[in-house]
């Protein structure tokens, strides 16, 4: 029998613990293949949330307890997922809130999507089916973030990053970068983050639809001011990295251009047609292209020595396609409008080129893409 730990980080929720793990394991009932398991990530509550939950477990041996010590979301959820994985063996984890604006009778759902293959599944309040039941200044905020997370995390399958409500396997979990997570920060940006790493690291993602209503009892932790701050800085820099994977790229583009127009005028010197010295000349600049991209654009993604030669072929097969078009580009030209306007074809042929090779480049050759279903 598979397991699955619910992940529930608290601080002050006294009110609400008991009820929030009563209808999270009532839940088994409606699961057939997963043992479900609650494990509460305590802040060091001073409202004496940590003592519920440990008097809760000396009588259900499917409730835990971690008391982290240390203020934030993150902290509290991090720890809680490694303590998940490496202490209670969990095939899967489900994060929710412990507030009771998650609706528990979701998590079979859940558990189906991770059964049917997804390694990551997001519930969202923003796809049909879905329903955000907060006040209309926190819905639009709530609209506001995910649309700033869409766009500059370029991720636009996805429509949700800011709801805490999701699941995924623990081997996918062991496959995401913890550093380039801010994880001890005090807000929550911890979510969005998270999604994003979980993207980078590969991910085959489904969303489904949740309601997020108001919590009825207890304080909001949310700090909206700083939110918004942090998730600004976080989506910022992850688009100038990427902007730095462009640039870099642009500038081994800009050095194979060079070699391969150095390679055409020599072909055609020896009397060679242009759309033949256009293919050798590129040829030229595949082999600078493969060497200098994977060993400085795209160096966080790095070949491994003993996938070299396969790499290195299939990165010819793939830029085939650019050298197809930069000679059809030549040789469509060149009959239409004479020889002597190559070079213009072959600029033209270059420009085009560029768009296909990115492509391929960043989700072939060294791609990290996860899989996402709509």
């Amino acid at each position: 029998m598979k397991k699955a730990v619910v992940v529930l980080p608290t601080y002050n929720e006294k009110e609400n613990i008991e009820d929030i793990i009563d209808l999270v394991l009532v839940q088994q009932k409606k699961i057939k293949n997963w043992d479900l398991y609650v494990l509460v990530s305590d802040s060091d509550s001073p409202d004496g949330t940590g003592n519920v939950v440990k008097e809760l477990s000396k009588a259900d041996t499917h409730i835990d307890l971690l008391n982290v010590k240390e203020r934030g979301i993150g902290v509290g959820l991090l720890k809680g997922y490694q303590y998940a994985c490496d202490e209670m063996g969990a095939d899967a984890i489900i994060q929710m809130d412990a507030d009771l604006q998650h609706d528990a009778k979701e998590i079979p759902n859940f558990l189906a999507q991770i059964d049917a293959g997804f390694n990551f599944v997001q519930g969202s309040r923003f796809i049909p089916g879905g329903k955000n039941e907060l006040e209309w200044y926190r819905k639009f905020f709530s609209w506001s973030a995910n649309w700033v997370s869409r766009i500059l995390l370029g991720i636009l399958k996805v429509h949700e990053f800011t709801t805490s409500y999701r699941a995924f396997t623990s081997e996918l979990f062991s496959r995401i970068n913890i550093d380039n997570i801010p994880w001890k920060g005090k807000s929550f940006v911890f979510q969005p983050a998270f999604l994003y790493a979980v993207y980078k690291a590969g991910a085959k993602i489904k969303e489904i639809p949740i309601v997020f209503v108001d919590r009825t009892r207890g304080l909001s932790k949310m700090q909206i001011v700083k939110y918004i701050i942090d998730l600004l800085f976080f989506c910022i820099r992850v688009r100038i990295f990427d902007s730095k994977v462009v640039i870099k790229f642009a500038v081994v583009g800009t050095i194979g251009f060079i070699i391969n127009t150095t390679g055409l005028e020599f072909f055609v010197a020896l009397n060679i047609h242009p759309a033949i010295s256009a293919g050798l000349g590129a040829e030229m600049a595949i082999i600078s292209n493969f060497l200098l991209n994977n060993f400085w654009t795209f160096k966080h993604r790095k070949i491994q020595n003993n996938k070299l030669i396969y790499k290195f072929f299939q990165f010819n097969m793939t830029s085939f396609g650019a050298v197809t078009i930069q000679s059809m580009s030549v040789w469509t030209g060149t009959i239409i409008f004479g020889l002597n306007t190559y070079r213009i074809f072959y600029i033209i042929g270059i420009a085009i080129g560029l768009f296909w090779n990115y492509l391929m480049y960043s989700r072939v050759i060294w791609s990290k893409k996860p899989l996402i279903a709509s």
